[in-house]
């Protein structure tokens, strides 16, 4: 393809169930744009929402990166703490104000 100079697969090539995953997650983050612009406007009003939600999303992003990292690790043989690769990491909910971000 690319010595032909075809940057993408054509259209008549993909599969349907693609088709359908590329929408769910079309869908998907539609949903999580409309949620997080809500919000991000909510949290920017005060500091210490605006903190918190902040941590909340370094937090997440950090232990998903941590988990995949496990994972591609095991996948190219190598070894991995088990409690990181045997499931996603748990979020926090920081709407719940008993909960604790770290």
């Amino acid at each position: 393809m690319s010595h032909r100079g075809v940057s993408q697969i054509p259209e008549c090539f993909v599969l349907d169930r693609q088709r359908r995953i590329r929408g769910a997650k079309f869908e998907r983050m539609e949903e999580m744009k409309e949620l997080s612009t809500k919000v991000f406007d909510l949290a920017s009003e005060d500091a210490r929402e605006f903190e918190e939600v902040k941590r909340f999303m370094e937090s997440f992003l950090k232990e998903r990166r941590a988990w995949l990292d496990a994972a591609c690790e095991l996948e190219r043989g190598g070894h991995a703490d088990a409690d990181q690769t045997n499931s996603p990491p748990v979020l926090i909910s920081f709407f719940d104000k008993n909960s604790i971000l770290c």
